[in-house]
């Protein structure tokens, strides 16, 4: 594509005038634009589904299939308007638009979703979005085992589909073959058990799983005993139901856990219950990391009696401490809460979790259900007076997400490991960057410096409902680690300590539960709607029949319609004929105005004023300020010779000796640009609706060896992290996301982009130090500095 512009824009004369045909420059424009237009409604729609899923307003069936009508019909448009362009070179998007259209009408009529024809599946492929098809207490099951650091059992289900074969023609021999195949994969992930437990449940409901029994591992057994467990369903009057395989765990320990325990004299305790042959205990444990018990009954014990971890009441552990006589240490009680919250928190509801010891005395959970509890909200007098007298750490900021939860407070930052974050705690992080995500799985709220509330990290906290205030200015400073605060993000406010009365009063609210049917259909909705996987407009992959969601097609067409514009004269029906940039820097650009892009008395020859399209503006202005504001970096024989390993794609001749072309439009401009023997695609539509508002940027390539063209890369990486995009790195291959934002965030973001892409101009070849990465960063962020100050000034 690169040299192919190179040519098309360094040819002068012998070009055919404009034809008034369907594959004229004008007709390419006007669909282009269209699709502009449709992707920019879709991606509105997919919010309001995403406000919806976080909880902003209730929502019914209603409303589900009116937004999938509308969306849908938008999303055809959108393939019919690509085909339009390109002579139907893509009629394949059709099948998948049928496809995915076809999924999400199956799910809005309460069926099975695409699996569904499924016999029997596996602990590791079951998610929340299998709910209808292999119940409740399962998927629970399943979502645990992929928690780190929490026991629970490995297991299969026998699905909805099966059991309605089985209540029709008995067992089949399809159906032995798939309960043995799964049942030979769990030996596999195990090794032999020594049982396996046998249950049913009904499907997509909440109650717990009936008639678990402890069977040996006889293959046939199992067979038999499934058919027994559905038949159990039948009489039960389960019209659906799914059965359930698991491991089995000897234990002579048994407990329960209940999330929500309104009866508990601590406000707001999870009730904990273990009982066995040394005895039976009660605990009431505060909901805040680490959980440490309110209040505990335990009952003295004889000195011999071995405790579930095979030691005795007063054995040594260290430190001049003893184990004392509970049957649960502190970290056994942690782990079981820490199950019950991960539970409670993906479900939107109270949880009731059966578990055992197993023989080292370590929790291991053996079933999940929704607790049928519902707890009051807390006296409004009552609540006052305890917030009267609280300590406020912080106010101010913007509310991502509603709610309020408590915990101690540890600060993060990209590159640190989620998997080391405590459960429940307090993130505080300077910036809402998208790298930050995989905190939001276990963080129990999120407050940062600095960051829009509409952006990617506000997103994912609404999907998870992790209460989130961005832009509390000082955060860090005055939210000291370690320290147990309450976060309101409703207010937003945070207070020092935990308020368990606040802690009751948000958990008593009336918005749609997790498990409540709206709730369910929607997640499942937005699993063949939302995601974006095919991203790489190069690659072989990023074909229609790829398209896995609405997301990828309307991404799919947005690229090939931008590629059809810069081909657009091919066969010789039409011919663009740029205007030429002037700037005070040596770049040739070439500028195409697809309708508002341009003011209109503009010539053959523009600067920067003539530019309506506001994002295009924006990024010049960056762009020329670094430019104008950074030392020329010298090039050494060493490193010529070192850049010689780059791949043809990349190492063709430096395109400031020909064009880069931008497509620009009312709020819309698409930049290809070479500079050096790096090259840069940036794509950004702006306008007030935050909702339509994206950056795409992509960079690659560079001189120097590999190493310091992938320090360049990084630096690029950390200062997109830092404005909020969404970052995918691969060797110095860099691509950035930033959509969902405010026209000011935007504006920023654009020229942010413009300086950092003149800044990292040849920079691989400076960057052979190790320090330099750091070095650089802060020299970035001291020329972005000088630009906003200088901005400001009259």
């Amino acid at each position: 594509m690169a040299g192919y512009l190179r040519s098309l824009f360094s040819r002068r004369g012998g070009c055919k005038q404009e034809q008034e045909s369907p594959t004229s420059l004008r007709s390419l424009f006007h669909k282009f634009r269209r699709i502009l237009e449709l992707n920019n409604a879709i991606m509105e729609k997919m919010a309001e589904l995403e406000s919806a899923l976080g909880g902003e307003y209730i929502f019914d069936n209603a409303f589900l299939s009116r937004a999938v009508r509308d969306m849908s019909g938008l999303v055809h448009q959108v393939a019919y308007s690509l085909n339009a362009m390109t002579d139907d070179r893509y009629v394949e998007l059709y099948d998948r638009y049928e496809y995915i259209k076809g999924v999400l009408d199956d799910i809005l009529s309460g069926g099975l979703g695409p699996q569904a024809s499924r016999l029997a599946m596996g602990f590791p492929e079951l998610h929340w979005e299998n709910l209808p098809l292999a119940g409740m207490p399962n998927v629970c099951l399943a979502e645990l085992l992929r928690t780190p650091h929490i026991g629970t059992v490995d297991g299969f289900v026998v699905t909805v589909t099966a059991c309605r074969l089985m209540q029709e023609k008995g067992m089949t021999p399809k159906l032995e073959q798939a309960i043995l195949h799964e049942t030979d994969a769990l030996w596999q992930r195990l090794g032999r058990p020594e049982g396996l437990a046998v249950s049913v449940c009904p499907a997509g409901g909440s109650e717990p799983a009936s008639g678990l029994s402890a069977q040996d591992s006889n293959r046939e057994h199992i067979v038999r005993d499934v058919l027994e467990a559905c038949r159990k369903g039948a009489a039960l009057g389960w019209r659906d139901m799914a059965v359930g395989v698991r491991e089995r765990v000897p234990s002579e320990y048994r407990g329960r856990l209940r999330t929500c325990c309104p009866e508990s004299r601590t406000l707001g305790a999870m009730s904990l219950a273990m009982s066995g042959p040394a005895g039976e205990e009660h605990y009431n444990l505060r909901r805040a990391h680490p959980f440490p018990p309110a209040e505990s009954d335990i009952r003295p014990k004889d000195e011999a009696v071995r405790l579930p971890d095979g030691v005795k009441p007063l054995t040594p552990v260290g430190g001049g401490l003893l184990r004392g006589s509970g049957l649960l240490p502190a970290d056994s009680q942690r782990l079981i809460a820490e199950a019950g919250i991960v539970l409670e928190r993906a479900l939107g509801a109270p949880q009731e979790l059966h578990l055992c010891l197993d023989r080292e005395g370590v929790p291991r959970i053996l079933d999940a259900a929704v607790a049928e509890i519902v707890e009051e909200a807390a006296d409004a007098d009552d609540l006052a007076a305890v917030l009267d007298q609280a300590r406020v750490l912080l106010r101010g900021g913007n509310s991502a997400q509603a709610g309020a939860a408590a915990g101690k407070v540890v600060h993060i930052k990209e590159g640190d490991d989620p998997d080391e974050f405590p459960l429940g705690a307090v993130a505080v992080a300077r910036a809402a960057s998208p790298q930050l995500a995989p905190f939001l799985l276990k963080a129990g709220a999120l407050v940062t410096e600095l960051g829009s509330t509409i952006g990617h990290l506000a997103t994912v906290a609404r999907e998870y409902r992790i209460p989130a205030v961005f832009g509390a200015a000082g955060a860090l400073k005055i939210l000291k680690p370690g320290a147990e605060v309450t976060v309101d993000a409703s207010v937003p406010v945070v207070y020092a300590g935990s308020l368990d009365i606040l802690l009751s009063q948000s958990r008593a609210g009336s918005e749609l539960y997790a498990t409540d049917p709206e709730f369910t259909t929607l997640r499942r909705l937005l699993q063949f709607i939302m995601p974006l996987k095919l991203t790489d407009s190069g690659s072989e992959s990023f074909a229609p029949q790829n398209c896995r969601s609405f997301h990828d097609i309307i991404h799919f067409a947005h690229e090939r319609a931008v590629e059809e514009l810069l081909d657009a004269h091919e066969g010789g029906g039409a011919c663009i004929e740029p205007h030429r940039l002037e700037m005070r820097i040596p770049l040739n650009i070439g500028l195409v105005d697809a309708g508002g892009g341009l003011a209109e008395d503009a010539g053959p020859v523009v600067t920067r004023d003539d530019i309506l399209s506001e994002p295009m503006h924006r990024f010049l202005g960056g762009l020329r300020y670094a430019w104008d504001n950074r030392e020329n970096l010298q090039v050494s024989m060493r490193d010529i010779f070192s850049g010689m390993q780059r791949t043809a794609a990349v190492l063709q001749a430096p395109a400031e000796q020909g064009m880069n072309l931008a497509i620009l439009a009312t709020g819309y401009f698409n930049l290809s640009l070479h500079m050096g023997y790096h090259y840069s695609v940036v794509d950004a539509f702006m306008q007030d609706n935050p909702h339509q508002n994206y950056i795409y940027f992509r960079f690659a390539g560079g001189f120097a060896d590999a190493e310091r063209k992938n320090r360049r890369a990084e630096l690029i990486r950390r200062v997109l992290a830092t404005l909020q995009f969404n970052v995918e790195m691969t060797g110095d291959l860099v691509t950035g996301r930033l959509k969902i934002v405010d026209r000011e965030t935007m504006a920023d973001a654009l020229e942010q982009l413009g300086i950092l892409t003149a800044f990292t101009r040849q920079l691989d070849i400076s960057m052979g130090r190790e320090d330099s990465l750091g070095r650089m960063e802060q020299a970035f962020r001291e020329v972005a500095a000088q630009y906003e100050a200088e901005k400001e000034q009259p």
